[in-house]
């Protein structure tokens, strides 16, 4: 944790940083019912380290709670559904069909009432 990052959650007393800090944590929020989740992490993020996703991962996986893991190899930080070392498009609906449901195809023209 860097200050930077450490200033993103300060308060006014060290408990009020760390309740803050606690408030944004992604764990302070799951537990057992929480529904499936798709991870997608590059192995080349300079901003987030892969390692805070395999953590996510073990306590998902202590909970039971149902998840899919993507390692996008050469990623950086920041890309879209077609970064140019993978394209995830398949991967999301493929993960939205399986715990959403597909959508049923669209038929006949729109109607305006």
């Amino acid at each position: 944790q860097g200050t930077a990052w450490a200033r993103r959650f300060a308060g006014a007393t060290p408990e009020e940083s760390e309740a803050n800090y606690q408030a944004a944590a992604v764990a302070t929020h799951l537990d057992k019912d929480t529904p499936p989740i798709l991870i997608v992490h590059g192995n080349a993020d300079t901003v987030v380290d892969i390692s805070h996703s395999r953590e996510l991962i073990a306590l998902l996986e202590e909970l039971g709670v149902e998840f899919q893991f993507v390692e996008v190899q050469g990623a950086k930080h920041a890309f879209h559904f077609e970064p140019k070392e993978m394209d995830l498009r398949p991967v999301v609906l493929e993960f939205l069909g399986k715990h959403l449901g597909n959508p049923s195809p669209v038929s006949g023209e729109a109607t305006t009432r």
